[in-house]
């Protein structure tokens, strides 16, 4: 007793099957196409949103960069400006201690010249106390010469 069916039920089945399963193939086939289409829009969307929001973040960081170097390029300026101001004051300190410098040179000149006419005149009082002395010597041995002598 033959189990199976008779060939033409089987050929008949199988040819079913077969169309089935290339309907189905070709029905897949056109959902990934579909759903590769889809992506292929979907990713060209999304790199585009990404490429407008990355220009727009270095549109973004340029501004801040471009407002940050001229604040630094102003605070700048400006303490330059301010140290200036400080370096003059102190050029004017420093003319101001080089004019009493000067000043007090000049005083030392008067003083000097000064204590070289006392030394002048001291060495002159010494001349006349060293001549007076002399004399003095001279008279206390006339004095002495006729004084008697004691025996």
């Amino acid at each position: 007793m033959n189990t199976f069916p008779n060939l033409e039920a089987r050929v008949s089945a199988q040819e079913r099957r077969q169309t089935i399963l290339d309907a189905r193939i070709e029905e897949l086939s056109q959902s990934t196409a579909t759903g590769f289409k889809q992506l292929s829009a979907d990713m060209t969307t999304s790199m585009k949103q990404l490429s407008n929001d990355m220009t727009a973040s270095i549109k973004h960081l340029y501004d801040d960069m471009t407002a940050s170097f001229k604040q630094q390029v102003a605070y700048q300026a400006l303490f330059e400006q301010h140290l200036d101001q400080r370096f003059d004051a102190i050029d004017q300190h420093f003319a101001a201690i080089d004019q009493r410098l000067d000043t007090m040179d000049a005083h030392f000149v008067s003083i000097d010249q000064r204590f070289d006419a006392m030394d002048k005149r001291i060495d002159r009082m010494e001349e006349g106390v060293t001549s007076q002395l002399t004399d003095i010597k001279m008279v206390l041995a006339q004095v002495l010469m006729r004084l008697p002598e004691k025996a």
